[in-house]
């Protein structure tokens, strides 16, 4: 065996790919160990974000399915029932609305009232008693 091809000491030239590119592990097998615990972070956060969001998710479910199913949707401007005190023996003699405003003419042989209530709330907003005039003024 002759030692022709043999190289001097301090003469040895790096065959081509026997350097690494910059920024990976010398053997070549991938990133550095440092780059490779970012990723493996990375990775086990997205997990963590999928687990919650799917638990989030079934949750939501849950708590709408065991809900009360009896709600109905109400038309815009719904107020609900409200009650209109009046006098024994009064009826409803007329009623006038406008867009917020509802009067209602309620009356008996001996008084009457016009009660005026809000038609966006229900709420009653005031009343007019009516008193009969005599003598003089009536006429």
């Amino acid at each position: 065996m002759t030692d022709d091809n043999a190289r001097p000491q301090g003469m040895e030239t790096a065959r081509q790919g026997d350097e690494a590119p910059e920024g990976h592990s010398p053997d070549g097998a991938g990133p550095p160990p440092q780059d490779m615990r970012l990723l493996m972070l990375v990775v086990v956060g997205m997990g963590v974000v999928l687990v919650i969001g799917f638990a989030f998710v079934v949750g939501v479910l849950i708590y709408r399915s065991s809900g009360d199913t009896k709600t109905v949707e109400h038309p815009k401007g719904y107020f609900g029932t409200h009650e209109v005190d009046i006098a024994r023996g009064q009826k409803v003699r007329a009623m006038n609305m406008t867009d917020d405003r509802m009067a209602v003419l309620v009356g008996s042989d001996s008084a009457e009232e016009i009660v005026v209530m809000s038609t966006k709330t229900g709420e009653e907003l005031g009343r007019f008693r009516l008193n009969p005039v005599s003598g003089l003024a009536s006429r």
